[in-house]
């Protein structure tokens, strides 16, 4: 049992950066854990999971609620919810819901959010939805940051509602103006999703792909099948070139079927991977350029004394994101170029191992 401890103590900290950060309980041990695991780690992985997600309760029930929190009163309502996020934390889901839904009627917004928790994952009581989006929206109407995003959830999921990425953006975007980390990333998701879910489908509909496309964020995942919960086959980093051979709706997410260079196959959910523009970026001139290349080669960054080159997490100047800046005379390692009507671009390790893409007009390979 000395290996149990050692991988059930840091899990809390993998929990909160999971592929999925929103996901329900079940997706998110799935993740962490292969199927037929002894039940003592199954045991930890829940205990940690409710660590995490009652770890900040001291600011969440301060500063994100209102009404019933700027009463006279507040003292007693968080003494009532500390006590209740103990029982949570101690698994005591029936007396964790006896508190948390008195003080959700009495209009406590954190106690309304955790307990849209209780019943999105079936803590201490049936699993159901729409009384999650009852006290989801209730908290998020009084401007709960974290119930905001898990209202946006719902709709992103599709759960307990129809899926309606309008609405999910709506919401989503209300929690990350508050600085809402998860809410932002789930924005930015959204707004792609929406233009490319229905471009894919239709592609899909007129036997047109493969479609060329490029991992969108770190640590992404190919299952075997579309599931969170199916075993990982390969781990894919930002940047890294796939082909998309045909799209999936399971688990309540939209993936792709995708392969990559080196020959694996797989599922990726498809918040994780960008479909590159027909328009801009050719297979073929791809293959082409590869060949002309031998890779990996050296090189050094060449920009004007005063300037520095960002080196992006995916080959499009308009739309990635900056992971780096590098000075002139940088050195760098190109393993692969992206062409394009306008200009080559090389996906890169800098000196200290920052992987990403730069525009080719601006490095030198020795060749």
């Amino acid at each position: 049992m000395l290996c149990v401890a050692l991988i059930c103590n840091p899990l809390a900290a993998k929990i909160a950066r999971a592929e999925d950060e929103d996901d329900s309980l079940l997706g998110i041990i799935g993740d962490m854990i292969i199927e037929e695991i002894e039940d003592a780690i199954i045991e930890a992985a829940v205990d940690a999971f409710v660590d995490w997600l009652t770890s900040d309760s001291s600011s969440s029930s301060s500063s994100s609620s209102s009404g019933a929190s700027s009463s006279s009163g507040s003292g007693n309502f968080q003494d009532a919810y500390f006590q209740a996020e103990k029982y949570l934390k101690e698994r005591n889901y029936s007396q964790a819901f006896e508190i948390f839904n008195r003080l959700s009627n009495q209009g406590y917004a954190p106690a309304q959010d955790k307990l849209g928790w209780m019943y999105q994952n079936g803590w201490g009581v049936t699993r159901d939805y729409s009384q999650a989006m009852r006290w989801f929206k209730t908290a998020a109407e009084q401007g709960n940051s974290a119930a905001q995003a898990s209202v946006g959830l719902l709709y992103y999921k599709g759960w307990g509602v129809s899926r309606d990425y309008d609405e999910a953006l709506r919401w989503y975007k209300k929690a990350a103006a508050q600085g809402y980390e998860i809410a932002k990333k789930r924005c930015d998701m959204i707004e792609r999703l929406k233009t490319e879910r229905p471009y894919m489908t239709n592609l899909e509909a007129q036997n047109s792909l493969p479609y060329p496309g490029v991992i969108f964020d770190n640590n992404v995942y190919i299952r075997a099948i579309p599931n969170l919960r199916a075993p990982a086959l390969k781990k894919l980093n930002s940047g890294h070139p796939v082909s998309i051979y045909r799209t999936s709706d399971s688990d309540h997410e939209f993936w792709y079927y995708v392969k990559t260079a080196s020959g694996t196959e797989g599922w990726a959910l498809a918040s994780y991977v960008v479909a590159l523009d027909k328009n801009k970026f050719s297979r073929t001139e791809i293959e082409r350029s590869n060949r002309n290349h031998k890779f990996p080669s050296e090189g050094k960054i060449s920009v004007s004394q005063s300037d520095k080159l960002n080196i992006r997490n995916f080959p499009v100047a308009k739309g990635s994101q900056v992971l780096d800046a590098l000075p002139d005379g940088s050195e760098i390692t190109a393993h692969e170029i992206f062409s394009d009507s306008n200009s080559d671009w090389y996906r890169v390790t800098t000196h200290d191992g920052t992987k990403g893409w730069v525009n080719g007009k601006y490095i030198r390979l020795h060749h």
